[in-house]
């Protein structure tokens, strides 16, 4: 319709494509800014999520080492047995 506008309306025209273009302009900036907003967001829940992860792996890090010593010190378990077993899973 620019073309037509231009020839029918002159310098008019021209004003009212370069506001149809800033509208189109600005609503192609208000989409990126919504898309971006809502990128933050998941970001922010995906790192919510890996720190509460983290944290979970820590306990029960600490729950393996404490159950190892127990097996260890009432005999259920050789050290040589939980060094087999920890030998295994690191590699």
């Amino acid at each position: 319709m620019g073309w037509m506008r231009t020839l029918f309306l002159g310098d008019v025209g021209n004003h009212l494509d370069i506001a149809d273009t800033r509208q189109d302009l600005d609503a192609v900036r208000r989409t990126l800014r919504g898309s971006a907003y809502h990128q933050k967001a998941i970001d922010a829940a995906q790192d919510s999520r890996l720190a509460a992860m983290q944290e979970e792996i820590e306990d029960l890090q600490l729950v393996v080492a404490s159950l190892s010593r127990l097996l260890v010190s009432r005999s259920v378990l050789s050290e040589s047995d939980v060094e087999r077993v920890v030998t295994r899973l690191d590699a």
